[in-house]
């Protein structure tokens, strides 16, 4: 670790050495794909028994459009620029997730015995000059989610926050159990594509 590291506080990953900023609530470090999380004033993989309270281990999308999204409806501000929207804005329609599962449940990691879907409308903004030209919303479905008989919604599809060292907070999908999003992401090792 350099100089500049130190300064900002930054501890090296325990799995892989590169340095980790600011580790609160825990981090997954890009270069080794471990989440860490504090232990007095060291940084330690998180137990891979881990379950949040909600969706929030991350996995990238194989989708290299889907980065910088909007969800949801947007305010416009104007008639002009709502004009603009409707008449530059086009449905893209249903994009499957083509995912290996785990046997896994997505929510407390444990032996999964029936599946779900899930869904999210999205808008992938395209930008040309200083306003959006050519918008795509397009629905995002993974079909056979790993469950246990006893939980549902272990898997969403949202905005990724738990990036050390990473200004950008790409769209991906999110797990509440870490075991269940550990055996996907070495099922699907998709890259992450933050630039």
């Amino acid at each position: 670790m350099g100089f500049f590291d130190k300064l900002l506080g930054r501890k090296p990953c325990p799995k892989c050495g590169h340095p980790v900023g600011n580790v609160s609530g825990g981090k997954l470090c890009l270069h080794c794909d471990t989440y860490l999380m504090k232990s007095g004033d060291a940084l330690v993989p998180m137990p891979a028994d881990f379950v949040g309270d909600r969706p929030w281990f991350a996995s990238p999308l194989p989708w290299p459009d889907v980065r910088a999204v909007q969800e949801g409806a947007v305010l416009e501000l104007s008639a002009a620029s709502a004009l603009l929207r409707m008449i530059g804005t086009r449905d893209e329609g249903v994009r499957r997730l083509d995912a290996k599962w785990p046997k896994t449940c997505c929510f407390c990691g444990m032996p999964a015995t029936r599946s779900e879907t899930i869904a999210r409308k999205i808008t992938i903004p395209r930008f040309k000059g200083p306003i959006n030209v050519g918008d795509q919303t397009v629905t995002l479905v993974a079909e056979n989610v790993p469950h246990c008989g006893a939980h549902s919604g272990g898997l969403a599809f949202g905005r990724i926050m738990s990036l050390a060292n990473s200004v950008a907070m790409p769209y991906g999908l999110l797990f509440r159990s870490l075991a269940c999003r550990n055996e996907f992401r070495a099922l699907n090792p998709w890259n992450w594509l933050l630039g």
